[in-house]
């Protein structure tokens, strides 16, 4: 299950209990991904939001199996070698 940091509550509350088998829990790293129209999940740095991700993973003690980064848009084909250090960073 792909998941974003605003949205990643609903997965120990509404995923996890009906499962019968086991689930994987990747966080995008992008803030806003999939919610927009826009196909890219980052479109600036802004959209990394390393403390959101630290709280996520906080909150949700065992459930975050990795983040996820989609390396797609006009940003990203600009800056991506930020979004990825950006990225492991918030992954550390």
């Amino acid at each position: 299950m792909l998941f974003r940091s605003a949205n990643a509550g609903v997965f120990p509350a509404y995923i996890l209990p009906g499962a019968r088998t086991r689930v994987l829990f990747y966080l995008n790293v992008g803030t806003f991904a999939h919610s927009t129209k826009d196909p890219a999940d980052v479109r600036g740095l802004g959209d990394i939001d390393a403390d959101g991700i630290a709280s996520c993973i906080e909150s949700n003690p065992g459930a975050v199996s990795g983040l996820k980064l989609r390396l797609v848009g006009a940003f990203v084909a600009k800056a991506g070698e930020q979004v990825i250090d950006a990225a492991r960073d918030a992954a550390r």
